[in-house]
């Protein structure tokens, strides 16, 4: 082989081996930069979901923290309501002025639809049974018509606001009367001491059949 011809292949060799020492030398560049971008994109998913679970929370303080931005205000205000409620009652009389009487009622129930706007609701008292989520009791009575562990009387009406419990219906619960009570064991018992009766009395019917069939 000529010379000339020796050194050209010998110098195309070269030249392909350092092309393909940097086709590798890409290809492992390519092959990092696909981890950075993979790396960079979980890191960036991550950054979503924690700004988007923040979002979601911020939401959530945001709206509780309005809710409940007039507590102190509306349980203020819940005690005027009250007491517009009880004028209310002494103002029905021939001796109050019917005017007088009409502007009690109107400021009532304007202060009224205003606490039910902002989530304001009066806990149901008498006739339900005693729940201490929402009752407090004051006191345990025998009271003719309710039956035992119910409410019949309430001393101090509750308020839920927002399915928030603001202030406990403070009540009075109705208890069975102890001679009710007794003579409801004095019943059992004594339908009891019959059930055993009858038995020895059916028992004493059987024998006497059974003799009766053998003779």
């Amino acid at each position: 082989m000529p010379k000339k011809k020796q050194e050209k292949e010998t110098e195309l060799d070269k030249d392909i081996e350092e092309i393909n020492d940097h086709v590798e030398k890409l290809e492992e560049e390519i092959e990092n930069l696909k981890e950075e971008v993979s790396s960079y994109k979980d890191r960036w998913l991550r950054s979503a979901a924690e700004f988007e679970n923040f979002r979601r929370r911020n939401e959530k303080d945001r709206i509780d923290w309005i809710k409940n931005a007039n507590k102190s205000l509306i349980t203020d205000l819940i005690n005027v309501y009250e007491h517009l409620e009880m004028a209310m009652e002494s103002a029905n009389t021939d001796q109050v002025p019917e005017n007088f009487r009409k502007g009690i009622v109107m400021v009532h129930d304007e202060l009224k639809s205003l606490l039910e706007r902002y989530g304001l609701r009066r806990i149901e008292a008498i006739g339900q049974e005693f729940d201490p989520q929402y009752h407090e009791a004051i006191a345990h009575i025998e009271k003719e018509g309710f039956d035992d562990n119910i409410v019949c009387d309430c001393i101090q009406n509750g308020y839920i606001l927002n399915d928030k419990v603001l202030r406990h219906a403070r009540v009075a619960v109705a208890k069975v009367p102890e001679e009710a009570s007794q003579n409801d064991g004095d019943n059992v018992e004594i339908n009891s001491h019959k059930k055993k009766k009858n038995k020895k009395v059916d028992k004493t019917f059987k024998k006497k059949n059974e003799q009766g069939d053998k003779q």
